[in-house]
């Protein structure tokens, strides 16, 4: 008997991102003929439409329950062999569903769970661009390897997100071909780069592994240490405090 599968999809209020999600959940779904359910935990018109272009059934509750109904009421409704949950703000890696049959085709009776890789699609409309400071070149070194600013392959970077930087009275003025300090907008503003995220990537690991000449910097470790202004504090409102308690009794042995 052939092993049978579908794909759990709960959602309220968010067609948008069930459309983005649906539109790699389903096409995987159809090579595999797995059944896609879209329980909407309210009805919407945008939510039904959205799963019904990509094919998915549709069931929406009369009114808003929660997550777990939602996916409770997609369990009833199927009568499946294996139920595959995900959320409606996710983007399926490519081989996912496959690899999830696939396991589960080769599951004896003690494995009850599986887990898969899923994107999520984080959307920001606030930000497009973040910046890295990718590290430190020398002033000597005068040749920069070729750039294909069309170029869109997906580069790992590790680092450590951090606040721009503002300089002092004693910090020296920035220029477009040379900053003294991180200010993270008008680097933007240089670059071009649309609607920058107000803060800056500082990079931990190499973006260029062939360029030996562009080294990342040593991440600093700003951890402050006021306790000696906490101790000053209270100790000297402790001390305030005797001083008061100390002139009641002194006023009042006075009278």
């Amino acid at each position: 008997m052939a092993l049978t599968a579908a794909i759990i999809v709960p959602t309220r209020g968010r067609a948008g991102y069930l459309a983005h999600a649906l539109a790699s959940i389903c096409e995987q779904a159809r090579g595999e003929g797995v059944e896609v359910v879209v329980v909407d935990d309210g009805p919407d018109g945008r939510t039904r439409a959205a799963a019904e272009r990509t094919g998915a059934r549709y069931i929406a509750h009369e009114r808003t329950l929660g997550l777990n109904a939602a996916r409770n009421t997609a369990i009833e409704a199927t009568s499946a062999d294996w139920l595959f949950f995900t959320d409606d703000d996710v983007e399926v890696r490519p081989g996912w569903l496959a690899a999830l049959l696939a396991a589960a085709g080769g599951a004896g009776d003690d494995v009850a769970v599986l887990a898969g890789a899923i994107r999520a699609r984080i959307d920001n409309p606030r930000y497009e661009s973040v910046l890295v400071d990718r590290g430190f070149v020398a002033d000597t070194i005068s040749a920069r390897p070729p750039v294909d600013a069309a170029d869109t392959t997906p580069v790992e970077v590790t680092g450590v997100l951090r606040m721009p930087e503002h300089g002092n009275l004693f910090s020296a003025p920035n220029t477009p071909r040379q900053w003294f300090t991180r200010d993270a907008p008008a680097m933007a503003a240089a670059l071009h780069a649309p609607r920058p995220a107000p803060l800056f990537l500082m990079a931990e690991t190499r973006t260029n592994p062939e360029w030996d000449a562009l080294t990342p910097l040593a991440v600093p470790v700003d951890i402050p240490n006021n306790h000696f202004s906490y101790a000053l504090t209270w100790y000297g409102l402790a001390g305030a405090l005797l001083g008061v308690y100390a002139a009641m009794l002194f006023r009042r042995r006075a009278g």
